[in-house]
């Protein structure tokens, strides 16, 4: 058995050897401390052969995640030249501003409100602008598709009311010219064609696909 610390091997933790027959005859007190001594020593080497294993399956994992991150590289190089070039973003945009002056059949000057809404639209770093139509014709579309009168009655002029149109349109006008731009590729041309096409008519791309 072992109990009393020995100096010389106090950095092991180790405890002299004492035989059975002899331990025996120790103090109550004593061999339970020893016992108690005993099976914390078992529960750091228990515990240390645990994190030992930890620290191997933690460089594993390590050199997983670096090889995961290597192909997230690879991968958003690919998919960020496809985006360039092929995904646009798009946003839509009301014009509601006092714009221009005209002059009346009596000679007057008077300005008048350009209430209407078009696309915008960046790809492959060009930006292409693309007329929808007036306000009114817009929310009729609306109305429209979604069987109502509510477009109608929401003011443009406000942020909020601007707002619900502009998420409503892009919604249909993304998924449409996104549609269009892949079969164009399908088709084996260059997304330019779509680019370069002039008389585009916007309130086309306000539909349902």
């Amino acid at each position: 058995m072992v109990i009393f610390l020995s100096m010389k091997n106090l950095r092991n933790f180790r405890l002299r050897y004492i035989e059975e027959e002899s331990y025996d005859l120790l103090p109550d007190h004593i061999r339970d401390k020893k016992n108690g001594y005993q099976t914390l020593v078992s529960n750091i080497k228990k515990r240390e052969k645990r994190i030992e294993k930890m620290i191997v399956d933690l460089g594993k994992l390590k050199d997983e995640l670096k090889e995961m991150k290597l192909d997230r590289t690879e991968k958003y190089n690919e998919l960020f030249e496809f985006h360039d070039t092929f995904i646009p973003t798009i946003s839509i945009t009301y014009s509601g501003k006092m714009k221009g002056d005209k002059k009346n059949e009596s000679g007057g000057v008077y300005y008048h409100s350009n209430n209407s809404w078009s696309i915008t639209m960046r790809m492959k770093k060009r930006i292409k602008n693309i007329y929808i139509g007036t306000d009114k014709v817009l929310k009729e579309r609306l109305n429209e598709i979604y069987e109502t009168d509510k477009f109608s009655k929401l003011k443009s002029q406000y942020v909020e009311e601007k707002k619900q149109i502009q998420s409503v349109v892009k919604k249909l006008v993304e998924g449409n010219i996104i549609k269009e731009l892949t079969q164009i590729v399908e088709g084996g041309k260059s997304v330019d064609e779509f680019l370069n096409r002039k008389g585009i008519k916007g309130l086309d791309y306000v539909k349902i696909r």
